[in-house]
């Protein structure tokens, strides 16, 4: 059962399959790496013991004979292609660093041991783009599932805009606190996991990316008042990936002109972004996840908006709604990992200023033949509810 597993992230085969199908897994591919520095000639210094012990305690948790093999040869195979035997040490070690610290979970290697592999030569190169294959990458039945979210969350999407109308054409008390209830209640009726209900504000309350309704406090939902809502769920399934959106709405067709001006700048820097996604695909250029989020800000500095700025353009998604691949991020760290076919991020610029809170959001897929794929309504205008 184990070696039917891909391996991808979260697999912690002792929990999967049971402690002793683990230990075994684990022993299969440590004999495996000996047998391979064995037959190679091989030398059995302390980095490549390390190596070896990291394999096998990598078998615990995603590594299995299956896809280790194609590893080997593939290293094996590469050395008829340099001028490097197999038992030459590599020029470049690929490892848990990041320069400057830029992808801080990309970064765990402490400096002692950094300065201790490269004294045996090689050059140390980040890892982090290495690891996003492994835990980054979707398979088309995850993209299925995360279509599958969408479809829920814009169902209850549309059920709670249904609600507030219905409830004002009645003449009827409705605030942020009853809204949230009200939420809570049509995503338990559906096949749908969320770790954190939705965030939402009214008015001055979506100045705040982080508000969260509480039962006093709450303002009220009326004519002309202007509402954000961050909703993200996923399939309660093994591997099920999250779908995350934010739409901004109006109630009733009178609208502040201002709140249209900064919706619209929001709306041309989301588009803006996406299209050059595409360009730099397009030209097989690499595009890093920092170079979005510095275009967004450069949208913004041009409007004389960049202060109300308060967070990254967007974050990758996976079964975790914050997965592990690389963020749209010039902001909070300098996310220098390039943005790979295969994997599903938010685009969601947004703006705050003292009265007004705009953020849009949509997930945005890079097909395995780097095509842009957006599963889902995108909003174009303003809401009116």
């Amino acid at each position: 059962k184990i070696w039917k597993h891909p391996g991808r992230a979260v697999a912690d085969f002792v929990l999967m399959e049971g402690a002793g199908c683990t230990l075994m897994n684990m022993a299969i591919v440590g004999a495996v790496c000996t047998t391979y520095i064995r037959l190679i000639g091989g030398d059995f210094s302390g980095p490549v013991v390390g190596a070896i012990l990291t394999a096998f305690g990598f078998s615990a948790f995603g590594a299995h004979i299956k896809n280790y093999l194609p590893v080997l040869l593939g290293v094996f195979l590469s050395t008829f292609l340099t001028r490097f035997a197999p038992v030459t040490p590599g020029m470049q070690l690929a490892c848990q660093y990041s320069p400057g610290g830029n992808v801080p979970t990309a970064s765990t290697l402490d400096a002692g041991l950094a300065e201790y592999l490269g004294s045996f030569g090689p050059t140390l190169v980040s890892s982090a783009d290495l690891l996003q294959h492994f835990g980054a990458v979707l398979t088309d039945r995850q993209i299925r599932s995360h279509q599958q979210a969408g479809v829920i969350i814009h169902r209850i999407l549309d059920q709670t805009f249904s609600w507030i109308r219905s409830h004002l054409d009645q003449g009827d008390r409705i605030d942020e606190w009853m809204l949230l209830k009200e939420m809570e209640q049509l995503i338990a009726r559906e096949r749908i996991h969320m770790d954190s209900p939705p965030f939402f504000g009214i008015d001055e309350h979506a100045c705040d990316p982080g508000y969260e309704p509480k039962e006093h406090g709450s303002k009220l939902i009326q004519e002309g008042s202007r509402l954000i809502i961050d909703i993200a769920g996923r399939l309660p399934e093994e591997d099920a990936i999250y779908y995350d959106v934010s739409w901004c709405m109006n109630i009733g067709s009178t609208v502040d002109p201002e709140y249209q001006r900064l919706f619209d700048i929001v709306a041309h820097a989301r588009s803006q972004a996406v299209a050059f996604i595409r360009q730099q695909l397009e030209a097989d250029i690499p595009v890093h996840g920092c170079e979005v989020d510095a275009l967004i800000r450069s949208i913004f500095q041009k409007e004389h908006l960049d202060p109300y700025i308060m967070h990254r353009t967007g974050h990758n998604i996976g079964h975790t709604c914050h997965g592990v691949g690389a963020n749209l991020d010039d902001y909070e760290t300098h996310d220098d990992r390039c943005l790979l076919p295969g994997t599903l991020f938010s685009v969601e610029p947004g703006l705050y200023t003292d009265r007004y809170g705009v953020r849009l959001e949509y997930d945005v897929h890079i097909t395995p033949d780097k095509k842009i794929r957006i599963y889902g309504p995108i909003q174009q205008e303003l809401l009116i509810v």
